[in-house]
């Protein structure tokens, strides 16, 4: 008995020392998103998150075919579709437009004229290009169009552009539909006339992250914590923050939230002591983050974060723990699931009328 004592209270100081070897609770951890996840924005404004199963996309550009892989995709635009025939048309407007006969050239700009919104991205594209006469003809009907539709009714683009990791694609997205799978409905096709934006996600999945106010709610106010976020622009950023700093320690019963609730006077820099402040891109804006912060980024960029520090100037103590999603959205299908081709191409002036509707499943 008594050798066994020793043998236990060596097994128990052993364990106790590998306690104290384990390294602190990480203060950063990443909930990943599959490969292919993307958010899906259809004509009608409704949206769908989707994984592609597809391994790549293939787009005809002005330097030929290209296969993108999937995993270097960001984004995707689509541009508009042309009712069936009419883009054919467009095209040999404008060579006639270019061509040395006065009166083929004359009735070339009648019909693209007609054509109005339609043939507007086409004549903008002649008249930025090489060809001198083209380009001053295309812009004398651009300018009729502007006064009669008005410039900014017009905007629009008939190319697809793929923004990947390091080049942007400008052309056209071949295939009539592209594979994916969803939670609802499993295995789609989705029609790309039917589609306005893919954004994938998996450049950013949800993060959580501890802030120390120790280093964090420094009285310099310019020690930034540095989230290793992106934030894609036009994207939906969701954090939401819980905890409690003290911002006088020394002395107690200062103690605030996120929020910086139960108030304590301001930060000398003018903020509520203790909120959770955070920006994006190193020369962004200062935001006041709180326990919940929802906004649509119209700039992208890196996210920071800090903590408006004491208004005594003494160093602060705790911790808020953050959560963050740059690609905030239900995780499902939002609004209708219809999105005819007009849908796409309403509102677009001198657009012909509506299609007729699909046959029934």
């Amino acid at each position: 008995m008594n050798r066994v004592v020793p043998l236990i209270a060596v097994l128990a100081i052993a364990a106790i020392s590998i306690r104290a070897d384990d390294p602190s609770p990480p203060t950063r951890k990443s909930i990943p998103i599959a490969s292919g996840t993307s958010e899906v924005r259809f004509a009608d404004g409704s949206t769908v998150r989707m994984e592609l199963t597809q391994s790549q996309v293939e787009i005809t550009t002005r330097y030929g075919k290209l296969k993108v892989p999937i995993a270097d995709i960001r984004r995707i635009e689509i541009g508009f579709r042309y009712p069936e025939g009419l883009q054919a048309k467009i095209d040999m407007a404008l060579v006639k437009l270019a061509g040395s006969d006065v009166k083929e050239r004359e009735q070339a700009a009648k019909e693209l004229e007609g054509y109005g919104g339609l043939a507007y991205p086409a004549l903008k594209r002649v008249a930025a290009g090489v060809q001198a006469d083209a380009s001053s003809r295309a812009l004398a009907i651009i300018r009729k169009l502007e006064d009669k539709f008005g410039a900014d009714k017009l905007k629009g683009r008939d190319q697809d552009v793929i923004h990947a990791s390091e080049f942007v694609l400008a052309g056209r997205i071949e295939s009539p539909t592209l594979k994916g799978r969803t939670t609802y409905f499993g295995e789609v096709a989705v029609q790309v006339s039917e589609v306005r934006t893919i954004r994938f996600l998996t450049s950013g999945g949800e993060v959580e992250l501890l802030i120390d106010a120790a280093k964090y709610a420094a009285i310099t106010h310019d020690v930034w914590l540095d989230t290793e976020v992106d934030v894609l622009d036009q994207s939906a950023l969701e954090l939401t923050a819980t905890g409690q700093v003290d911002l006088r320690p020394m002395i107690g019963n200062f103690k605030v939230g996120p929020d910086a609730q139960p108030r304590q006077r301001m930060s000398p820099d003018n903020y509520p002591a203790g909120i959770l402040l955070g920006r994006i891109g190193e020369r962004g804006k200062t935001l006041q983050i709180g326990s919940r912060f929802t906004s649509s980024s119209s700039e992208g960029g890196r996210l920071y974060l800090r903590i408006a520090s004491s208004p005594w100037g003494v160093a602060s103590s705790g911790t808020y723990t953050v959560k963050i999603n740059p690609n905030a959205d239900d995780g499902g299908f939002s609004g209708k699931a219809t999105s005819p081709l007009r849908k796409f191409n309403e509102g677009m002036p001198g657009f012909p009328p509506p299609l007729p509707p699909p046959p029934p499943k």
